[in-house]
Order: structure tokens, then sequence, then C-alpha cells
């Protein structure tokens, strides 16, 4: 089955296609950790660092670089 993200800045919608999406979660910064290299090296990397849990490891998610590139390509 096909998911879709909703999200919303300034009043604005955008809803795009997700392989996973799980919740939102909260953190302190310095929880996080550098994002490994090979997630950095693509021209379209919207990583901004890892959330290291027990289970599993959450990509975060830089806001104003994924904003930017929505608005740019609809523009």
């Amino acid at each position: 089955k096909g998911r879709l993200a909703v999200i919303t800045k300034n009043n604005a919608r955008y809803v795009f296609p997700v392989c996973e999406l799980s919740h939102i979660q909260h953190y302190e910064p310095a929880e996080v950790i550098n994002a490994p290299s090979a997630a950095l090296q693509t021209s379209q990397s919207f990583v901004s660092g890892v959330l290291a849990s027990e289970r599993q490891k959450i990509a975060l998610v830089d806001t104003e670089l994924l904003f930017r590139a929505i608005e740019r390509s609809l523009a």
C-alpha cells in the first residue's frame, strides 16, 4: 500500500509519497549524531543528522532544505 505524508508550513499544505513514516519523535539536540557520509553524498539529501534509539536509527530531516526544495519544484 502507498503511504502519503502531509506537512504544513505557513498555511500551505504539501502531500507526498513516503516509503515509511512512523511517528514524530521529540528529542534533545545532544542526542543527535552525525549522519553517515553516504546519506549526505546525494545532491538531494535532506538528512541533517541521526537519532539513535535502542531499536533503530532515525534520519532527521532538515525542514528548511526540504521546504525550499518543495517550493522550488512547484514554482
